[in-house]
């Protein structure tokens, strides 16, 4: 019985904060930024980095349009070159 309490409480609690709607303001202005990924994860292998920029609001986002092609990066610790990146993208 405290079970079914519990779960009916918790369905109540999700299901009556999804009634709000909001509206973006879609009058912010685009501000273009550069993006870099990478993952570095504990005993597996490095899947690399990747860049792309930012796209307008109201674009549907397509990764065509996103990424960066032709990249040449370093990078740097303490001003020190410590490798680097040549990323040539083809498609």
């Amino acid at each position: 019985m405290k079970n079914l309490f519990s779960i009916s409480l918790t369905a109540i609690i999700l299901f009556s904060t999804c009634e709000k709607v909001g509206v973006v303001d879609s009058d912010i202005s685009y501000r273009k930024y550069i993006v870099v990924r990478a993952e570095l994860k504990a005993y597996s292998p490095f899947e690399g980095v990747s860049f792309t920029k930012t796209l307008p609001l109201d674009e549907t986002y397509d990764i065509s349009k996103a990424e960066l092609k032709d990249v040449a990066a370093y990078l740097k610790i303490n001003g020190d070159t410590i490798t680097n990146f040549y990323i040539i993208c083809f498609g």
